[in-house]
């Protein structure tokens, strides 16, 4: 292949393409932005055009199209989508599979953020199937090693975890659902293995780097995709990744990666309803970098943007308990008991708003006071996005509008306040 014009035949000049007449794209009136090309890939790319208007899937127009990726453009989509056509005209990927993966290979090294080489890479993956998962995870993470942000790596991974390693189902697999027995468990073996061995590279990554963000996408991807015989069961799987994205926090305070991470965990499989405010470690954990602690030592960070953000969140998830306790206390009144009855209430407030209300005491169990706790709650977390619009100028418009949502809940609490007082 040519690397520069002193070395280059023209194509028209080569005994294999003496039966095809160049075909130059027909000139745009006016482009928007003309293309520019040289002698050598406006030549190549004649020929290209002449193939593809004959519609000819051979040896020689794959040859042409690796020439061009290789020594001239390697970002040209439609290069590589005739390459891929002349792939599974000739023997399909099976016969072909050592080759791309060399040309992939050799592009990565050039280019790792090529759109064309990952989307190429990843229909080579899944036509070769399951046995091929390894591989690919070894070549992303190669790319990895020289950015450990690069987008279409992360995202080539999740591809195949999902289509080959089956998102904790079988009918992902890549495979026939046909196999019998013995392949089908060979593959679900190989799927944990393969969810399990990316859980424990995120955590190999962010022990290097604590801020890579898109390791911290990437785990809360596993968690939400992989089967539990992978990472274990939901409530357990929750329980243990918090306490290892604490445990990160600490190190950061200031690691706005690490509070989302905790805030997409509140969210996810296994963590209780309103997790934010049922379970205790976000607002501990809050306190600790916002130096709130009960002792009032104040040794804390009181402009963290991120802890006052989810401070916020904790709160007003605390607000919504109350009120749901608020509720079964009074709808438990009205229907003739004593309001303290409410672990048998039922709906959607299901069992956490009882526990609230039953934690909270016999001498508290009342709307009123319930009330004034919900409103309390969204006071301070008022208060906490007032200290973060302060913390963080540069979200300053978004913060005004949360704000201005929580204040709004406010004054609602005190209207049903005032109404139920007249009533």
């Amino acid at each position: 292949m040519a690397t520069s014009s002193d070395d280059y035949l023209p194509v028209g000049e080569r005994p294999e393409w003496a039966d095809m007449a160049p075909r130059a794209l027909p000139a745009t009136p006016q482009p928007v932005v003309a293309i520019g090309r040289d002698e050598l890939l406006g030549d190549l790319m004649d020929y290209l055009w002449a193939a593809v208007e004959a519609g000819e899937l051979s040896e020689r127009v794959l040859s042409l199209t690796e020439e061009i990726i290789r020594d001239l453009n390697s970002s040209n989509y439609t290069v590589w989508e005739w390459r891929w056509r002349c792939i599974e005209a000739l023997g399909g990927v099976a016969a072909r599979g050592e080759q791309e993966k060399a040309l992939t290979r050799s592009v990565a090294t050039a280019n790792p953020k090529n759109y064309q080489l990952w989307n190429h890479r990843r229909r080579l993956a899944l036509a070769l199937g399951p046995g091929q998962a390894e591989e690919e995870m070894a070549f992303s993470a190669a790319c990895l090693q020289h950015d450990a942000k690069n987008y279409h790596a992360w995202a080539h991974r999740q591809a195949v975890l999902l289509a080959l390693a089956g998102g904790g189902t079988t009918a992902g697999y890549g495979g026939s659902s046909t196999g019998d027995a013995a392949s089908s468990a060979a593959q679900q073996v190989q799927a944990q293995a393969l969810w399990a061995a990316e859980l424990a590279f995120t955590e190999r990554l962010l022990r290097e780097d604590l801020r890579n963000n898109s390791a911290w996408n990437q785990r809360i991807f596993v968690l939400r995709n992989a089967p539990p015989s992978a990472i274990g069961p939901p409530a357990e799987a929750y329980d243990r990744e918090v306490d290892f994205a604490a445990r990160q926090l600490r190190q950061a305070p200031h690691n706005e990666s690490c509070w989302e991470a905790l805030r997409a965990l509140a969210a996810g499989p296994g963590a209780p309803r309103l997790a934010l405010a049922a379970d205790p470690r976000y607002l501990q954990l809050c306190r600790e970098v916002l130096g709130g602690a009960e002792d009032g030592d104040g040794g804390g960070l009181p402009a963290c943007a991120p802890a006052l953000s989810l401070l916020a969140d904790v709160l007003l998830e605390q607000a919504a308990l109350l009120q749901d306790a608020a509720v079964l206390v009074r709808s438990g009144s009205d229907s003739g008991g004593d309001g303290q009855d409410c672990g048998a209430a039922a709906g959607p407030t299901g069992d956490a708003a009882a526990a609230t209300a039953a934690a909270a005491g016999p001498q508290t169990l009342d709307p009123a006071t319930l009330e004034a706790a919900v409103a309390a709650a969204r006071r301070l977390a008022a208060q906490a996005l007032e200290r973060q619009l302060a913390a963080d100028p540069i979200k300053r418009p978004y913060l005004t509008l949360e704000l201005a949502a929580v204040e709004a809940a406010l004054r609602g609490v005190a209207a049903q306040g005032a109404g139920a007082a007249g009533a």
